[in-house]
């Protein structure tokens, strides 16, 4: 294969392309005992509490989850959470196909807050990001079939509160996170196939034929790019999206083991527990005390 450029076109279809939103969950709850024994999640966690009386813990830091503040939980931070009753907790589960996991340490190493800045003055006529969740996790209560306005709304609200986020990185750690989608870059399209084809086989021949280049220019561009080989950001994207089904289906691990590339249970038994630190089995229980213990 040749190592051609993109043409100019080609480029901002992948510039507008990079830096997608996969949206999991939004929703508003009120928490009982909520105890979230430490746990290794491979996506991103945003929470805006209506009252005082939350805390989370990370590498022995605690984090108070003050009332009508908005706070990011990055992915791939190792983190344990608990509560008071009776806190009214809003929460946003989201995913960032290709921000890697060392792309996401990099940037953020820490849970933090977005909102309000702290030591910043509010600017007249400002958006209240706090009072948008507020707004919105009342409409997310009621169950019901997918709506396009809430969606467009809760999406919006996340690409804000990231925009906050992204402005407290140094500015060279953010360049890095967009790399793949500026200059001639044709990573983007790479990306998006592997997020579709997490259920097949993905050797560095199929991947390289999407660019086009050759195999050796395809590791030498995603290693420059995104500080990883292709195999190791196509287990980190498996694993994300096991960790997703194992929270929020109801599928068998062989099931999930499947939709996830993998043989058998039990090669991804080894795989998630060598990256996540726990089994999926344990992954998916502790998830469910998690959420039982929110409900009153």
């Amino acid at each position: 294969m040749s190592n051609r450029l993109i043409r100019p076109n080609e480029q901002v279809q992948a510039h507008s392309d990079f830096l997608r939103m996969r949206l999991i969950r939004f929703s508003s709850i009120q928490l009982g005992t909520w105890d979230v024994k430490p746990l290794l999640s491979p996506f991103w966690r945003l929470y805006c509490n209506l009252d005082d009386g939350a805390v989370i813990t990370v590498e022995n830091q605690r984090f108070h989850l003050r009332a009508r503040r908005v706070y990011l939980v990055p992915a791939w931070v190792r983190w344990s959470g608990a509560s008071r009753p009776g806190v009214r907790h809003i929460y946003a589960y989201f995913d960032l196909p290709g921000m890697t996991c060392s792309l996401s340490r990099a940037a953020f190493p820490l849970p933090l807050q977005i909102y309000p800045r702290p030591f910043a003055r509010r600017k007249r006529g400002a958006l209240d990001l706090a009072e948008q969740f507020r707004a919105l996790g009342e409409l997310s209560r009621s169950p019901g079939a997918p709506d396009p306005f809430l969606i467009c709304w809760e999406k919006g609200l996340i690409y804000l509160a990231m925009r906050d986020a992204f402005g407290l990185v140094a500015p060279d750690i953010r360049k890095r996170c967009l790399q793949p989608g500026t200059g001639t870059h044709p990573l983007v399209r790479v990306l998006n196939l592997i997020d579709t084809n997490l259920h097949q086989e993905l050797r560095n021949g199929v991947l390289a034929d999407a660019v086009p280049c050759s195999r050796a220019h395809l590791v030498r561009l995603f290693r420059a790019v995104m500080d990883v080989a292709p195999a190791q950001y196509i287990t980190e994207r498996r694993i994300s999206r096991a960790a997703e089904l194992l929270v929020y289906g109801e599928d068998s691990l062989e099931q999930i083991a499947d939709a996830c590339g993998y043989p058998n249970r039990y090669y991804f038994t080894r795989v998630f527990t060598q990256i996540l630190g726990t089994s999926p089995a344990r992954y998916r229980k502790m998830a469910l005390l998690a959420g039982r213990a929110r409900e009153r």
